[in-house]
This record gives structure tokens, C-alpha cells and sequence, in this order.
């Protein structure tokens, strides 16, 4: 059952997960080092509460191309979109180091599109 949910999960990321984009969206950022909230959008990502008066912001470590579909569910979990990203809809993934398949987000918004089934 576990190896059957792994190759579904699998299956999903892969349509629904374009490209690796973050030597592309590093290369392009460095276009627009003289525009500080551009430069917060693509690698902190969402404001936190923060303590002490000191916003915190969730580290964006790799930056994904991926669907329109995707993105939207993603934002619904407070993951960080940005849209039209020369042309690009960027998910600024804030974990690193395993399959994007085993991220607990990809897991839930995947559970919830086949709840019913």
C-alpha cells in the first residue's frame, strides 16, 4: 500500500512540478539587486508573526516552475507563489535536501484531491 501511494505521489509531482528554476530565478534576481521587495518575494517568502518587533520570513532555499493548478493549492497551504515570474508561476520551496514528493504540503494538497475516491 505504502510503495502504491509513494509511485502516486510520484506521479503527481511530475505533472504537476514543470522544472527546477532556482539557477534561473538567481541569475534573473541579480537584474534587480537595486529592488529590495523583489529580493524579499523570491527568498523570504511569507512574513511570519516574527518576536520583538522583528518580522520573520520563511527562507525560500529552491525556487520550482509548476502548474497553475498546483500553485493555487499550494498558496491555500501558505506556501510562497509568485505569478508571472517572467512568465513563470515560481513556488519558493522552503525545504531542501529530499523529494519534493515527501514534503508534508505535496502530501496533504494530494490527499485532498482524492479524498472522494
Amino acid at each position: 500500500m505504502q510503495i502504491n501511494l509513494e509511485r502516486k505521489l510520484d506521479d503527481f509531482v511530475n505533472r504537476e512540478v514543470i522544472h527546477c528554476a532556482s539557477m534561473l530565478v538567481h541569475q534573473l534576481l541579480e537584474e534587480k539587486e537595486d529592488d529590495p521587495d523583489y529580493f524579499v518575494d523570491m527568498y523570504l517568502g511569507k512574513l511570519n508573526e516574527g518576536t520583538d518587533d522583528e518580522p520573520e520570513y520563511d527562507e525560500i532555499l529552491e525556487h520550482w516552475i509548476v502548474s497553475e493548478y498546483l500553485a493555487t493549492e499550494l498558496e491555500k497551504q501558505g506556501e510562497s507563489i509568485i505569478r508571472d515570474f517572467y512568465g513563470f508561476t515560481i513556488w519558493g520551496r522552503t525545504c531542501t535536501g529530499q523529494a519534493i514528493s515527501l514534503d508534508y504540503v505535496i502530501g496533504k494538497i494530494y490527499e485532498e484531491l482524492h479524498a472522494n475516491d
